[in-house]
């Protein structure tokens, strides 16, 4: 997954570090991987019970990004040169006449542009960055219970097996959540990687990039139980280069893919979401991020 000869295009993974991990690769460009085997059952089974018996600090979601696709506005360019012809003609190739219905125009457009903009940013992602409105239930992996051990349980575990993956410490791994989808839960598109620093940024917004790590490089999502096509829950992805794939959960597995190139850049076809599930089940994952 190199971009030209001495170029890492993506963040590099350790699958041979890996035993008994089965490794399916879903698509090549931009590659998403499945790892089989990935987590025990019983690994599985006790971060369920985890969730269930409330063990685990709860995580009340408040934010999540909303994918804003400034490519769909553009034909609204279009809008104040047609005004202008159109009163350019009208009024018999008066320019005042057609100046203004230019300014019209692209006052009109730049304004209904902004507005959109506000509405996915600040509605439809409730205060998010870019696309989804996520409904479940989270609980936070990162603390360690009373009496738990960094290295050890089923946490312990599966947060070791990441490490070996991404080829990081434990501080390059972002606190994960455990979440839980039940009937009619799920999240719609989204992207996981995050806005880069740029000019508009203060000193105080670039402080807390850096404190948490700066961008996301990996992402592992781990199904701890199986969900069948008939009852939803798949992750989607929606750009064209992936051409519709989905991926049911399956327990014990992990979906991997780069939500950002080598050089920390945002992949924004990465964009995907979380199928509604459908019927009295539940879905578990936990979905971790190896940082910059």
């Amino acid at each position: 997954y190199g971009g030209g000869p001495g170029v890492q295009r993506y963040p590099e993974l350790q699958f041979e570090a890996l035993e008994g991990v089965d490794v399916e690769v879903l698509n090549t460009e931009p590659p998403v991987w499945k790892l089989r085997n990935f987590l025990a059952h019983e690994d599985c089974a006790q971060l369920m019970d985890e969730g269930r018996k409330g063990v685990r600090p709860e995580k009340i979601y408040s934010k999540s990004r909303v994918l804003f696709d400034e490519e769909k506005t553009r034909p609204l360019a279009l809008v104040a040169p047609s005004l202008a012809a159109g009163a350019y003609g009208f009024h018999d190739g008066d320019l005042l006449w057609t100046l203004g219905a230019f300014i019209l125009g692209f006052l009109m457009t730049s304004g209904l542009r902004e507005v959109v903009r506000w509405y996915v940013s600040e509605i439809a992602s409730a205060n998010g960055r870019g696309g989804a409105r996520f409904s479940g239930l989270k609980w936070q992996l990162g603390p360690l219970l009373p009496g738990e051990i960094e290295t050890e349980g089923a946490r312990g575990r599966l947060l070791s097996r990441v490490q070996a993956l991404c080829g990081v410490t434990r501080q390059y791994l972002e606190p994960p959540f455990l979440t839980l989808y039940r009937q009619g839960d799920g999240q719609g598109q989204h992207v996981d990687s995050k806005e880069l620093p740029n000019d508009s940024w203060s000193a105080k917004d670039f402080k807390a990039f850096e404190a948490n790590g700066k961008q996301r490089m990996v992402q592992c999502l781990c199904y701890l139980n199986s969900v069948d096509l008939q009852h939803g829950g798949a992750t989607v992805f929606h750009h064209e280069v992936l051409q519709g794939l989905q991926v049911q959960p399956e327990a014990g597995s992990a979906l991997v893919f780069c939500p950002s190139f080598a050089d920390a850049s945002e992949d924004l076809r990465m964009v995907h979401s979380a199928a509604t599930v459908q019927g009295p089940v539940e879905k578990w994952v936990v979905p971790i991020w190896s940082l910059q």
